[in-house]
């Protein structure tokens, strides 16, 4: 009872006084002196108007003097009842439970301290006493369930559970609401979770669901995962953002440049086709995109594969070759592909927008060996396919070539007999190794002799002056070609033959050739490029240092860099070193080995020196009077690459202590 009696000593010294105080300074007393000075404090109270708060005030505190605690109770009430809990109520309040105490001390006590805020935390201190306090934890409540119990607490969502135990969640199969299964969905960066899919798949089933493709997990998913989501869940198939996910997953992996590799791009070409061919009509204008990039890659190849054509073709399209008649099928014209859509998130490559130069030349290689075109009609126009298989039976000069001629009007049978073809195929090498020999094919049609003339192009001066990669608009008015041939052929003017020419010449040489062709008028080009040179680069304390390698990826044997025109040759263990520049950024840089040169660009540095020094000291050490040892490890950085303090000169270590005075020294 001790700590009670103090509290309550404190209570009373600390508390409002057992009157009101006196109004400010030149003021009024008021009712208080008249009511502190009565003789008859029941007729003084007599004077106030019942109702008011003083009325309540005043009465309660005569009942309370009188020692009459019931009847103040009752005022109480009827007071917070009319008045609510003002400050003067709390006074008469808190007067009341300090006085009442004695005879009903538990709930008075507890009023005390709930309106005190007071907090008893402190424990006696009992010398000798052995400890009572637990010193094991009971295996109850250090279970997984236990845990969760008390993490799912937190007004039904996962806040009390943190990302590593979310595995858990998972891999125990716990029943979740929708609110703290959508919560964990948000959550989840990674797929690799035990019965995430099944997690998905009921989301997905749920009303408050969006879709597939509401949550980053989603598209995090490997693809046995959306294989089996798939299974789970058959309408996914219909739905674009899962479709898109799906090729995605199909791409190869990010250390493989495949939309610049044609075996690894036509490899997922396939995977897209295989996927995509029997879906919905909806997705027509990825089936298309896909299948017109396969077409692509086979003609390209020589390949001219019909089955896949024929599909092509049933897809509908807007084209102006297309058979009208064909896109009036109601399920066709719901679902026209769009030949501008754009899918090269999927496939690396470009929008079609318009296909009729790749079906034309189709026909035209099919054409040669088919009896009729009639059975195209279907799909495409007669008015279209009638010409294009008289032009595919004239220049390849089968069958009856009268009766194709009469299928032409005689001005387009004019222009196809004046036309001039010097055509390379599509599946002329585009790559050569320096030891690979040189052969270009074209189609070649009215010519009745044919030059070809080989122009090595000096690089380094193109280089230099044009800043830019060699291509076949290169200006060779006036230049004397390496080497010359001359064909002369003696096939009519409608017929079109493929030939093949070689030049040895250029095998195992390095460098850039254009191959010009010119017959009767025109000419056509080619550029050869045989051999290549790559860099490797770092930043040093004296600039940027560059090894070049050929295309054996070996150093190269008489390397030189050449920098905004100024060379740079290398040092005796073969590393080019150019300064930092003053204009840094991407910048094109001419790679040198012999005679043989390359462009290629390189980010260039400005120079940027940082230095920065970790110190310590044994704070022990630190005493008036006394000398102490200061460990200093300094760094010096060049563009934040590690650099020698051999670099600084006249160095000098300046330490400046300050007190808590602010006092320096």
């Amino acid at each position: 009872m001790k700590t009670t009696k103090l509290l309550l000593i404190a209570f009373l010294a600390n508390s409002a006084p057992l009157l009101p105080t006196t109004l400010a300074a030149g003021k009024e007393i008021g009712f208080i002196e008249t009511f502190a000075l009565a003789t008859d404090r029941e007729g003084a109270l007599a004077q106030l108007i019942p109702g008011t708060e003083e009325h309540y005030y005043f009465h309660c505190l005569h009942h309370q003097a009188q020692g009459d605690l019931a009847a103040a109770d009752k005022m109480l009430v009827a007071w917070k009842k009319r008045h609510n809990e003002t400050p003067r109520y709390r006074e008469i309040r808190n007067r009341q439970a300090l006085l009442a105490y004695s005879d009903n001390p538990k709930p008075n006590l507890d009023y005390l301290i709930k309106q005190l805020g007071l907090h008893f935390n402190h424990q006696k201190e009992e010398l000798n006493k052995k400890p009572v306090l637990p010193t094991s934890l009971d295996p109850k409540n250090i279970t997984d369930a236990a845990f969760r119990a008390q993490a799912f607490s937190h007004n039904g969502s996962l806040n009390g559970v943190e990302d590593r135990g979310l595995d858990r969640i998972l891999r125990d199969g716990v029943q979740l609401d929708a609110s703290r299964r959508r919560e964990l969905l948000q959550r989840l960066s990674r797929p690799d979770f035990p019965n995430l899919v099944a997690l998905i798949a009921t989301h997905l089933k749920a009303k408050e669901s969006r879709g597939f493709g509401e949550f980053k997990i989603h598209g995090a998913l490997l693809p046995a995962q959306l294989d089996e989501l798939l299974k789970l869940q058959p309408d996914l198939i219909r739905n674009p953002k899962f479709i898109n996910t799906v090729i995605t997953k199909k791409q190869p992996s990010a250390d493989i440049d495949w939309a610049n590799n044609p075996e690894e791009k036509a490899a997922h070409l396939a995977r897209v086709w295989a996927f995509v061919k029997d879906l919905d009509p909806a997705f027509n204008a990825l089936k298309t995109h896909a299948l017109y990039q396969i077409l692509t890659d086979n003609r390209n190849r020589g390949n001219y594969d019909k089955a896949l054509f024929l599909q092509y073709l049933k897809l509908p399209r807007r084209a102006g070759y297309v058979e009208p008649k064909y896109l009036e099928d109601p399920d066709r014209k719901r679902s026209v592909a769009d030949l501008n859509s754009d899918f090269r998130a999927l496939t690396a490559c470009a929008p079609i927008g318009n296909d009729e130069p790749l079906v034309r030349e189709y026909f035209l290689h099919l054409f040669k060996t088919e009896a009729d075109f009639k059975p195209y009609a279907v799909y495409i126009r007669e008015n279209w396919l009638k010409p294009v298989f008289a032009e595919a039976k004239i220049l390849s000069g089968s069958g009856d070539q009268q009766k194709w001629s009469a299928m032409l009007n005689p001005s387009a049978y004019e222009a196809l007999k004046d036309r001039v073809d010097i055509d390379f195929v599509p599946w002329n090498a585009r790559r050569f190794s320096t030891a690979d020999p040189v052969s270009l094919e074209l189609d070649v049609k009215n010519v009745k002799d044919l030059i070809v003339k080989v122009y090595q192009v000096n690089t380094l001066n193109y280089y230099l002056q044009e800043g830019r990669e060699v291509n076949t608009d290169l200006q060779l008015d006036g230049l004397v070609a390496n080497s010359e041939q001359r064909h002369s052929f003696e096939e009519p003017a409608l017929r079109r033959v493929r030939r093949s020419f070689e030049f040895p010449e250029l095998k195992g040489q390095r460098g850039v050739w254009v191959v010009e062709f010119i017959g009767n008028g025109r000419s056509s080009r080619a550029l050869v490029r045989k051999g290549s040179l790559q860099y490797l680069s770092r930043t040093t304390p004296a600039g940027t240092a560059f090894t070049i390698l050929d295309a054996d990826n070996a150093p190269a044997a008489n390397p030189s860099i050449w920098v905004g025109g100024r060379e740079f040759t290398a040092d005796k263990d073969g590393q080019l070193i150019v300064p930092f520049s003053t204009a840094p950024g991407r910048q094109p840089v001419i790679l040198v080995d012999g005679a043989f040169t390359a462009l290629d660009f390189a980010e260039l540095p400005s120079e940027s020196y940082q230095f920065s020094a970790g110190i310590h000291v044994e704070a022990e050490s630190l005493l008036p009077g006394h000398r102490t040892q200061v460990a200093l490890r300094p760094a010096l950085t060049v563009n934040g690459v590690p650099a020698t303090l051999a670099l600084l000169d006249g160095v000098t270590l300046t330490i400046t202590s300050t007190d808590h005075d602010g006092i320096a020294s």
